[in-house]
């Protein structure tokens, strides 16, 4: 069932949470919704009864365990002693201009660890993930 903010502008109903966008640390939930009527145009006007309609809302989902890397992640240099995840980047452009792509956002995860020839090493890890997107 839609439900109507104004007497010119319908909304559907909200989607589902999305699952976390990680498995571990800090991350984010996603969900969306469509505006019925009137269809978007491509060039808004300023008395689009829609304007200000939030279609997609953001919460966090921090929650999670620690990141933890697996001893091949770890490399040569011991156990992992702490782990420290940046925020996710903001989306890169599509990859194409027409048809299916993909955007890509990125974070960082930097590793401390102990071992008998260090006593203290810190590693640079990159994570990322990915999207399709249709233009």
């Amino acid at each position: 069932m839609a439900a109507a903010l104004s007497t010119k502008c319908e909304v559907g109903p909200w989607s589902e949470w999305s699952t976390c966008s990680v498995t571990c640390g800090q991350g984010s939930r996603i969900r969306k919704r469509e505006i019925l009527s009137p269809k978007k145009s491509n060039s808004p006007t300023a008395d689009d009864p829609c304007s200000g309609i939030k279609t997609m809302e953001t919460i966090s989902c921090s929650d999670l365990p620690n990141c933890q890397l697996t001893p091949d992640q770890a490399g040569p240099y011991g156990p992992v002693v702490d782990c420290k995840v940046s925020h996710w980047s903001d989306w890169s452009p599509c990859s194409v201009s027409c048809g299916r792509g993909l955007k890509q956002k990125n974070r960082r995860i930097i590793v401390s660890f102990v071992s008998d020839e260090m006593h203290f090493s810190t590693s640079d890890y990159k994570d990322s993930t990915q999207e399709g997107w249709n233009k």
